[in-house]
């Protein structure tokens, strides 16, 4: 017979079939949780560069009063989802302003080609651009501009 310490010992812990009844419980409900996170996540991933672009245009406008001068935001080449720039045009030699370039990938923009905010502040014709998910389809948002260059952002496609 084993000291009573001895017995004590060998009883703490889990078991080998513990352990992976509870890694398998635990593989079950990330399966089951999976389909949210992407959502979520793609969900993030829209609002953020929405709010990125958003940003970008009210920055725009305000560079186009401060210099008094047309000022453009247009996509990097590849298109919207390789990044766009801001660039000041009222010159021979275009000055840049702005660049972002760090756009997901997981991502469509579509919309205007460009946009050139006048030095009163105003654009030169309203635009509207989407920006969704390409891995959830549902999750999109709706970026819109209206001729006194203010821009808004809405839920859902445009």
């Amino acid at each position: 017979m084993l000291p009573a310490s001895i017995a004590r010992e060998r009883s703490r812990g889990f078991t080998l079939i513990e352990l992976l009844i509870t890694i398998v419980i635990v593989g079950i409900v990330a399966m089951i949780a999976m389909p949210s996170f992407t959502e979520t996540a793609a969900r993030q991933r829209v609002r953020s560069v929405a709010s990125d672009l958003h940003t970008t245009l009210l920055r725009a406008r305000s560079e186009a009063i401060k210099r008094n001068a047309d000022v453009r935001v247009e996509p990097l080449a590849g298109g919207w989802t390789n990044g766009w720039r801001v660039i000041d045009v009222s010159t021979a030699d275009p000055e840049t302003i702005e660049v972002r370039q760090d756009v997901p990938k997981a991502l469509s923009i579509s919309g205007a080609a460009s946009l050139t905010y006048r030095s009163s502040g105003r654009l030169s014709a309203a635009a509207t651009m989407e920006i969704a998910s390409s891995v959830v389809s549902s999750v999109s948002r709706c970026l819109r501009t209206d001729l006194s260059g203010r821009p808004a952002i809405t839920a859902g496609a445009c």
